[in-house]
């Protein structure tokens, strides 16, 4: 348990926690309703089996102003980052190859930059996220769920963000409200060949932006048929300035969405 005012500092590659036995699975790192917890330069190792046991590496429940910076978990079974609640800062962290998810943010104020989630269930979960959170320059990519998921959220920004090779959306947003997608690249998705897109508005999301982000597919063997799809639950949003691909390109079903000025290619 990681205490208010307390750096828990490695030396980057040189410092590898692991289970102390091949079936435990209680996390390595936990830090509660605490303040100012750091958490950085540091590896964390699992077994890489596919099968999901053990509890989340490190979890961050009520915690703030917690910071999580330059930490690989690598074939943890479970979910490599859980933060609840409180105010986090994650940069330049990676989860590789987890039988879980890869971050998963909910109910916190986070600043999410610079992080890779690679072969996890999903790559990054924002559930009921405010205004001023924000991910940016992130990668989600070969998931075999969702690159970035966010559930009834409100003004999250996600900018400059990769979504590629994902086997479902790059990015899918259920029920958000008023959040800003802009020049990110949701392109290659759909690889497990289901119904998959780019940039996915599912269920009540309204007063969404999405601009200038990129949903192709140039794969010989196309996957994402569909850039961006919006369901016929949402509504209210703003597609515009997005680049496509034919022969489907975007589908907007909602009540009140401003489709315009976007190129199929």
């Amino acid at each position: 348990m990681v205490p208010s005012g307390v750096t828990l500092a490695g030396r980057g590659l040189a410092t590898v926690l692991h289970a102390a036995k091949p079936d435990q699975t209680t996390s390595l790192i936990v830090a509660r309703r605490a303040d100012k917890v750091s958490i950085r330069d540091l590896v964390i190792l699992g077994e890489y089996e596919r099968r999901a046991f053990r509890s989340p590496a490190i979890i961050l429940e009520e915690v703030q102003q917690a910071e999580v910076f330059a930490v690989d978990v690598r074939g943890w079974e479970g979910t490599a980052l859980q933060v609840t609640g409180g105010g986090v800062q994650v940069r330049d962290c990676r989860a590789l190859g987890c039988a879980g998810n890869g971050f998963e943010f909910s109910s916190t104020q986070v600043i999410c930059v610079g992080n890779i989630a690679h072969q996890c269930s999903n790559g990054f979960g924002f559930g009921l996220t405010g205004a001023g959170s924000r991910a940016e320059a992130n990668i989600a990519g070969g998931n075999r769920g969702n690159g970035y998921q966010a559930e009834r959220g409100n003004g999250i920004l996600f900018t400059a963000n990769n979504a590629s090779f994902n086997d479902l959306d790059g990015f899918r947003l259920t029920d958000t409200e008023g959040a800003d997608l802009i020049a990110n690249m949701a392109a290659n998705n759909n690889q497990s060949g289901a119904a998959g897109v780019g940039l996915h508005l599912a269920g009540a999301t309204r007063g969404c932006h999405l601009y200038y982000n990129n949903c192709q597919d140039e794969q010989m063997q196309t996957t994402q048929v569909q850039g961006i799809l919006e369901e016929p639950t949402a509504g209210g949003n703003f597609i515009r300035f997005n680049l496509t691909r034919k022969p489907t390109g975007i589908v907007a079903q909602g009540e009140g969405s401003t489709v315009s000025d976007n190129a199929d290619m």
